[in-house]
């Protein structure tokens, strides 16, 4: 084996290894399980079936242009539902030949983390970050329900890494690839679910205050900009009022009919904290806990890409 083959081994077996176990023990549990799909996962099952069969992919539906298909999604872009189509069109329309698709967004959220750790330090942070993740709770219990947030977590981070990739200094940030690798993450997440701005919003806000003082930068942004809006834009002109009204109903009229709390409010913030330990896991939990004391490391290694 040549000196190549063995770097690829070493640079993606641990990916595929990680990735293989855990698709191995999601469909395993899919089998052996056999529930009925809830409401939510019923409703994202039909409209990938809606949008597989308007792509002309799945019997019974054929291709009668981009209005109508669009008007497929009025509440949710239709970016994952898309995929979910395709996917099915090849594993089958059965919830658990469906949910191959899940394997699919796990995979790129893989992808995501391992490429970020070892570009912010080392491969053995991208492993640990992908053991951790494969381990999680919380992932666990989205790789083996078919709903989008499983899809929005994957893009989203990936979506974040180009943005970091791009924002660094020269020479490791502001290339053209970066800036428009950045704008296809970020367009491709606010495409799974409107949502993912929430998490989106400060860190391109940041990049575009960092960013526009610098001459190519500031073209890079333009350019970015408009690749979002060129990709956002079909959709939400055709469904703005459904989109916010959904939005609306979903988020500010759920909160108050379950008796929600404010959302500047103390027990607001403290939601998400309270739920790490469940959703994390113990490791790292007791990880973070420990590491102030457990000094050191060695210096980072990032670098290129």
């Amino acid at each position: 084996m040549g000196r190549g083959a063995l770097c690829w081994l070493r640079r993606w077996l641990p990916l595929l290894l990680i990735w293989l176990m855990a698709t191995a023990a999601d469909r395993a549990w899919l089998a052996a399980d056999q529930a009925a799909p809830a409401w939510d996962q019923a409703d994202y099952l039909n409209s990938a079936v809606d949008h597989g069969r308007a792509l002309g992919l799945l019997p019974g539906g054929e291709w009668s242009g981009w209005r109508d298909f669009l008007l497929l999604s009025p509440k949710i872009p239709p970016l994952a539902s898309l995929v979910h189509g395709v996917v099915m069109a090849v594993a089958g329309e059965l919830p658990d030949q469906a949910s191959w698709a899940l394997a699919i967004w796990h995979g790129l959220l893989l992808l995501a983390l391992d490429g970020w750790a070892r570009q912010l330090h080392s491969p053995r942070l991208a492993i640990l970050a992908l053991i951790l993740a494969a381990l999680s709770p919380g992932l666990i219990s989205l790789r083996v329900n078919f709903t989008l947030d499983l899809a929005l977590t994957a893009v989203t981070t990936a979506a974040l890494w180009q943005l970091w990739r791009w924002q660094r200094p020269a020479p490791h940030g502001g290339r053209w690839v970066q800036a428009l690798l950045a704008a296809l993450g970020l367009a491709a997440a606010l495409l799974v679910k409107q949502s993912a701005i929430l998490v989106l919003a400060a860190p391109t806000l940041w990049a575009v205050v960092t960013g526009i003082g610098q001459h190519r930068r500031r073209l890079q942004l333009l350019a970015g900009m408009a690749l979002v809006l060129a990709l956002i834009l079909p959709w939400l002109h055709q469904n703005w009022i459904t989109a916010i009204g959904g939005t609306h109903r979903a988020v500010v009229d759920s909160a108050r009919s379950e008796g929600d709390p404010p959302v500047f409010s103390l027990a607001s913030l403290l939601y998400y904290p309270r739920l790490w330990w469940q959703q994390l896991g113990a490791l790292p939990c007791l990880g973070a806990v420990a590491g102030p004391g457990g000094g050191g490391g060695g210096p980072p290694g990032g670098g290129g890409g």
